[in-house]
């Protein structure tokens, strides 16, 4: 057991003053400016760590959403018990005389949870319990590193007992963007229009600099590619359910039958559907029809170079591998999205792929109850979420160079 802090506001107040933009650093865990930086590892070793983390994850998130639970108080929160993870968001609370004296807490950014309230249960046997704050919470400047921004009162939640827990100890909590009331997202709707936003880039190495997680005015994207989706509305529901309908493998359609990836109730258990989800790394189909189809179609891409297979070194999760020839291949193919209303949202080669140890693995698993699209393949797009209209906005884009 150890004393965490969670942001958990069921009341968000913010200060008088009239707050358009927010910036939160959103940091890789596998990055030197993440408390739990585990070292100079290599590409094999990174990928393996990866590999492992989500497919713990999404073994709890499947069975998060075949219990039927819904999102009460006595809730399963998946992400805060798998203690798996990809990005966290580093905020500071309080007021100290000197800018040095301000404390850094890091928080797991996961757009499939919502936020924790007191007294809670998960479904495993870990509990939290602890009292609610009003303090001060800071945000990176717009206007510089050296700036900091606040909202003031903001009311969170100070976890004094936490039991069977096993969070890493540097990392603070949760911070939970779904579409659930408590969320931030939906709790500063009114002073920042509900928006939020994000551009990942692709991790080149441990020295990577912080991205940006976005609030307000700044999340709203202008590029003039931009394409919007409605999310799906499920019933009682709150993750970000989007509108596939077909998926393309290099430049070849596969032509799903429609209602394909569509939601289902089976009694108290949703199935089906595709949501975007930031705490899942690789992208993820559901097992049988779905998976086995695109699985299937990337073969076929792959089979007039006549490549010999390789075995996934982790076990469960990316299956079908490909050695590298000793002359090399960089012949990788793309993966195409096809949403409703014409919309496409294409992963590059680079997305599609991982490669490690003179292998590549197709960066794509399986799940028995949703699709997820991971954020590995979000990669180098500018993502807008707008929790008030229900829209998620995106645009390609070189993330590493976008402030």
């Amino acid at each position: 057991m150890y004393e965490a802090l969670q942001i958990i506001p069921p009341l968000l107040l913010l200060s008088s003053t009239i707050v358009c933009s927010l910036h939160l650093n959103l940091i890789h865990k596998h990055s030197i400016h993440s408390p739990l930086f585990p070292g100079n590892l290599t590409a094999g070793e990174r990928q393996l760590r990866l590999q492992a983390d989500d497919e713990a994850r999404t073994r709890l998130l499947e069975t998060s959403l075949q219990s039927g639970l819904n999102y009460s108080e006595e809730n399963l929160r998946p992400y805060l018990a798998a203690e798996k993870f990809v990005y966290m968001v580093e905020v500071s609370i309080g007021t100290p005389t000197h800018d040095e004296d301000r404390r850094k807490y890091y928080l797991v950014l996961d757009t499939g949870s919502g936020i924790c309230r007191y007294n809670i249960r998960y479904m495993t046997p870990a509990t939290s319990k602890g009292v609610l704050a009003s303090e001060t919470l800071g945000f990176a400047s717009s206007a510089g590193s050296a700036r900091t921004e606040f909202v003031r009162h903001f009311i969170l939640g100070c976890a004094r007992d936490n039991r069977q827990f096993s969070l890493p100890a540097r990392v603070a909590g949760v911070f939970g963007l779904n579409m659930e009331p408590p969320s931030p997202a939906s709790q500063m709707e009114g002073r920042i229009g509900g928006r939020f936003a994000y551009c990942l880039p692709r991790f080149t190495g441990h020295a990577q600099p912080p991205s940006r997680l976005k609030f307000g005015d700044e999340a709203i994207l202008r590029d003039p590619h931009v394409k919007t989706l409605q999310f799906v509305h499920v019933h009682g529901k709150f993750r970000y359910y989007l509108p596939l309908i077909d998926v393309s493998i290099a430049d070849r359609r596969i032509g799903f039958a429609p209602g394909a990836f569509a939601v289902r109730r089976q009694g108290q258990t949703t199935r089906g559907g595709f949501i975007i989800d930031t705490g899942t790394t690789y992208t993820r189909f559901i097992t049988g029809g779905p998976y086995k189809q695109i699985m299937e179609a990337f073969k076929e891409y792959f089979k007039p170079f006549k490549l010999r297979k390789a075995k996934s070194t982790a076990p469960g999760s990316l299956k079908l591998c490909y050695k590298i020839p000793r002359t090399g291949f960089t012949a990788f193919p793309s993966m195409t999205l096809h949403f409703s209303e014409g919309n496409d949202f294409v992963i590059q080669p680079p997305n599609v792929v991982v490669q490690a140890e003179e292998k590549f693995c197709i960066a794509v698993g399986s799940l028995n109850v949703v699709s997820i699209l991971g954020s590995y393949q979000q990669h180098d797009y500018k993502i807008s979420y707008d929790v008030r209209n229900k829209l998620l906005s995106y645009a390609s884009a070189d993330c590493s160079r976008v402030v």
